[in-house]
């Protein structure tokens, strides 16, 4: 009995493990995003890198919107018997965990204001 709750627990593990490794990946892309698309509307170098960007950080927006403002990868860690939610669901240190949406939401208005501003300027 012993084997098959250590076998269990194995299983959780590695799941949790994916989960982290598929949301710190996440996390990177959408990084990368944000920042090219400031690097975009800074430089006014608009083109189709910008607009996929945008894009991708618009999709992950409306994932959030659409599940109260958690991600589901979140969820779905914390189920499968993750630790609660965000420092146990992604690779990054607790105090940048703790913080992104904070660090990362000015930056993306301020990436949109700037490529809005630059769209309509020229």
């Amino acid at each position: 009995m012993n084997n098959s709750k250590e076998i269990e627990g194995l299983a959780t593990e590695i799941t949790v493990f994916w989960i982290k490794f598929l949301h710190t990946l996440i996390f990177v892309v959408l990084c990368v995003s944000v920042l090219y698309a400031l690097y975009s509307g800074i430089t006014n170098r608009l083109n189709f890198w910008t607009a996929v960007a945008l894009g991708l950080i618009a999709v992950e927006g409306i994932v959030l919107i659409l599940n109260g403002w958690r991600c589901p990868l979140t969820r779905w860690a914390e189920r499968v018997g993750a630790k609660d939610g965000s420092v146990s669901d992604i690779f990054l240190p607790a105090w940048l965990a703790n913080h992104l949406f904070s660090v990362c939401t000015p930056i993306c208005v301020v990436a949109y204001l700037m490529i809005l501003i630059r769209i309509m300027t020229n």
